[in-house]
């Protein structure tokens, strides 16, 4: 019997493979994190699959002293673990840019079938990124070179996604169903939420812009209990200045997890372009999901907005549920007002 192999690196590359069980067969499961914590963290989204073996293996991060001994044990564990396990029948791994993920896969690209599984909308990027022809892998660094890690190439790969997915001709999209069930789930019709991005941060829009959404956001929906859910990399300073406007609500997990646990779910969610938003169109149909439109005028970074228009247009696309557009429109030098639109036309 050939088993499948699985790579996973974080809790939501195992959250989304969890709701995906028919991907699960037969399958060994290596773990590579950076502590045994964030390990079980990852474990508690499958404990409901059974695993020939599970290998947890501790890789080098960033603020460690112990990287050079880390990243030669990752070596000779990768050694051994090919001699126990000569070829699979297919690899699923969760990154397309871990390098300790790509280099198990290394070993085996040409024995088994590639499978690049669902971790929100990073996977559009790759999807676009392959069909250009110039497009090349990550490359490893000197270290890993000179332990003689094996450089990736993925010549061919299957994308695995609730979505149909755009594809160059060597690639597979593969649409996957989720399974799970919400009978018990009730959504209340009264509240918001609004998930939070740091595109301060990351100098996509301003602050200014970013806080004038939200204020237009309450205009919008008057009657409506908002809560702000803030991304793990905001401002705090910032985040308390959205407290006047709104409650701060904060998850122990990941967001989607939040749908599995609650026993009443706000029935409207928003946010720019988070991936949330597509992640809950596929879990939960009967929500309500909003995407702020931001204005090409307001991006910063022309690079930025080219890499939002591809997300923005995969959004667009989905129509089970619809994500409904609001397009922000200027009234003075002080505030905005939101629009309806769908795919591109303004609905007043």
């Amino acid at each position: 019997m050939k088993y499948n192999l699985y790579i996973l690196s974080t809790p939501s590359q195992a959250f989304f493979l969890s709701k995906m069980p028919e991907l699960i067969r037969n399958g060994v499961l290596v773990l590579t994190v950076t502590n045994k914590d964030f390990a079980n963290r990852i474990l508690k989204y499958l404990d409901n699959y059974s695993w020939k073996t599970i290998h947890i293996i501790i890789v080098p991060s960033n603020d460690n002293k112990n990287n050079r001994s880390r990243l030669i044990f990752f070596r000779v564990w990768l050694w051994y673990f090919k001699l126990k396990y000569s070829g699979f029948e297919a690899v699923h791994f969760g990154s397309y840019s871990n390098l300790f993920q790509l280099s198990i896969l290394s070993e085996y690209e040409n024995l088994a079938e590639s499978y690049l599984l669902y971790d929100g909308t990073q996977i559009l990027a790759v999807a676009k990124n392959r069909m250009d022809l110039n497009h090349k892998i990550r490359r490893f660094p000197k270290s890993f070179i000179f332990l003689n890690f094996k450089q990736t190439k993925i010549d061919k790969l299957h994308l695995v996604s609730p979505f149909n997915l755009k594809v160059g001709k060597k690639d597979k999209s593969l649409k996957i169903s989720c399974s799970s069930k919400y009978s018990g789930l009730v959504l209340d019709g009264e509240k918001v939420l609004f998930v939070g991005q740091p595109l301060i941060q990351l100098k996509i829009i301003t602050e200014t812009f970013y806080y004038q959404c939200l204020k237009a956001l309450i205009k919008k929906f008057p009657n409506q209990h908002f809560s702000y859910v803030p991304h793990p990399k905001e401002n705090p300073i910032f985040v308390s200045k959205i407290k006047q406007l709104m409650d701060i609500q904060k998850f122990d997990g990941i967001f989607e997890y939040e749908l599995f646990k609650s026993k009443v779910f706000p029935a409207t969610v928003i946010s720019f372009f988070s991936s949330v938003l597509p992640n809950l169109s596929f879990l939960d149909k009967r929500l309500k999901l909003y995407a702020l439109n931001i204005p090409e005028s307001e991006f910063l970074r022309k690079s930025a907005y080219d890499d939002v228009c591809i997300t923005y247009e995969f959004m667009l696309a989905i129509d089970n549920p619809k994500i409904e557009f609001l397009f922000p429109v200027a009234e003075n030098e002080n505030s905005i007002t939101l629009k309806n639109f769908e795919k591109g036309v303004e609905k007043i």
